[in-house]
């Protein structure tokens, strides 16, 4: 990401109607920038505004959680999934031109270190050999729900020796033939259908959320919450 330089001392007042413009002509200049918003549905709406007037930048909206940090809930699903695609287009993304709009909320809460973010992802390739103890593993550890049918991003499916999965990092499901731990084929499916779509050479599976529950996740958890007095703790830690 560029900044803008700080000794460029120039008073820029914008109203509502010309951020998108604004944003557009300093990515053309800048490449790389970001814009942080009042709240998520306003991020969505800047997107919309900017791709109605430049369709050909790469617009990004990072959500805030929808709930609020030490509560006995959790977030759900689908931002979680939006949080952990956004990041992967971001970083993988060979677009000179990127906008990335986050909310204000989602800036001042932390989310997963780059490199921890950058090694919790495993490319699956058509006829790779010895691979399937390995995407077993990688579903397991990066908390993939496993389901009799997958129609959702995060689940997976094991039948015999397919294995059906779902990423955050893509749009379609796929469905994985193995000759016992060798890929035989990899097809997208449609997860309503559950007929196979096309085949691919490659699939991108990432963490489905941004906590990722290692031995290191976990001590740190646990040191860090002892630390603060809450009531109830039972409800939270054992």
């Amino acid at each position: 990401m560029n900044t803008i330089n700080p000794e460029l001392k120039k008073k820029i007042i914008l109203s509502d109607s010309s951020i998108q413009i604004f944003l557009s002509l300093i990515s053309k200049e800048m490449g790389r920038i970001m814009f942080i918003a009042p709240n998520y549905e306003d991020s969505i709406n800047l997107k919309n505004r900017i791709k109605l007037f430049d369709p050909c930048v790469d617009v990004l909206v990072f959500p805030e959680f929808d709930c609020s940090f030490f509560l006995n809930i959790s977030p759900t699903k689908e931002v979680l999934f939006r949080r952990i695609k956004t990041l992967h287009n971001l970083i993988s993304s060979k677009e000179r031109r990127i906008i990335f709009i986050c909310p204000i909320k989602a800036l001042i809460s932390k989310t997963i270190p780059i490199n921890k973010f950058k090694k919790n992802k495993l490319i699956i390739k058509n006829y790779s050999k010895n691979i399937y103890q390995n995407i077993r593993t990688f579903l397991a550890e990066n908390n993939y729900e496993f389901v009799e049918i997958v129609r959702n991003i995060g689940e997976y499916s094991v039948r015999g020796q397919i294995i059906d999965i779902f990423s955050p990092a893509e749009d379609h499901p796929i469905r994985i033939l193995f000759n016992l731990d060798d890929i035989e084929s990899l097809n997208f499916f449609d997860r309503h259908s559950q007929n196979n779509i096309n085949k691919i050479d490659k699939y991108i599976l990432l963490a489905a959320t941004e906590i990722i529950f290692d031995n290191e996740s976990i001590r740190t958890f646990r040191e860090l919450f002892r630390k603060y007095k809450f009531k109830d703790k039972k409800e939270f830690y054992n």
